[in-house]
């Protein structure tokens, strides 16, 4: 199921991790167990916010992706189901 994973850091643990280097390596993990299709960062509410875009294959990924976002950058995550536009219009054709 196509899913977006969005993950909020905590503002002293990412600044951490940004000056130890070890964001990249977090990322590359979480990134390399979801192969995401897109990925995108931003600034909201003043919190640096990553979306990743991808395939969730079964429900027992969530953890693998969203521990090493909590224990090593202190992040809030969210994972929700999406579509494409083409998806959308088969749903709604299906109706």
């Amino acid at each position: 199921m196509r899913t977006m994973l969005k993950a909020q850091l905590n503002i002293e643990t990412g600044n951490l991790a940004i000056a130890d280097g070890s964001i990249a390596d977090i990322f590359a993990k979480v990134f390399g167990r979801c192969q995401p299709e897109a990925t995108y960062f931003m600034v909201e509410n003043g919190l640096r916010t990553v979306i990743a875009i991808f395939d969730l294959k079964s429900p027992d990924m969530i953890p693998t992706l969203a521990e090493p976002l909590f224990q090593s950058l202190g992040a809030t995550v969210n994972f929700w189901p999406v579509m494409s536009a083409d998806e959308l219009q088969k749903g709604l054709m299906a109706q």
